[in-house]
């Protein structure tokens, strides 16, 4: 994974290593994070497009790019939010620590990212209708 800077690089790391502790120590659950993970994408697609018409091409991006990156994860060790490509990767990562799972559940990853199709939709609609509220309201600031 190429960064754009170095802020952005030391960010992506930090946020892995914290999830990865909060889920090795059973701290956050697997389910949890998957969960938690689907709004903060949702609200990064929905900060991407610029109609309502962008949104099937971005997801249909975010769904093949998180197939390939989990997959590749997958294969490779774990090791110890800026754009989306880094927001994608890190939900990758994520995914993969399925393999952590200390009671051996088996995960359907690939389903859970095919979900993502009637997940993402409602989650950009909702950053769509806040995004409109707190502009209608002048919170934009408060942000």
């Amino acid at each position: 994974m190429e960064f754009g800077t170095e802020r952005e690089a030391a960010l992506y790391d930090r946020l892995k290593q914290v999830l990865c502790h909060a889920i090795v120590t059973q701290r956050l659950a697997y389910p949890q994070a998957l969960a938690a993970y689907v709004p903060v994408l949702g609200f990064q697609l929905w900060m991407m497009r610029e109609t309502h018409d962008d949104v099937p091409p971005l997801i249909d991006h975010a769904v093949t790019a998180l197939h390939a990156q989990q997959q590749a994860y997958t294969q490779t060790p774990l090791p110890g939010f800026a754009d989306w490509r880094v927001c994608l990767a890190l939900f990758a990562e994520v995914l993969a620590m399925a393999r952590l799972d200390a009671g051996g559940q088996g995960w359907d990853i690939e389903g859970f990212i095919e979900d993502l199709w009637e997940q993402l939709p409602p989650w950009i609609d909702y950053w769509e209708l806040w995004a409109g509220q707190s502009h209608a309201s002048g919170q934009e600031d408060a942000l």
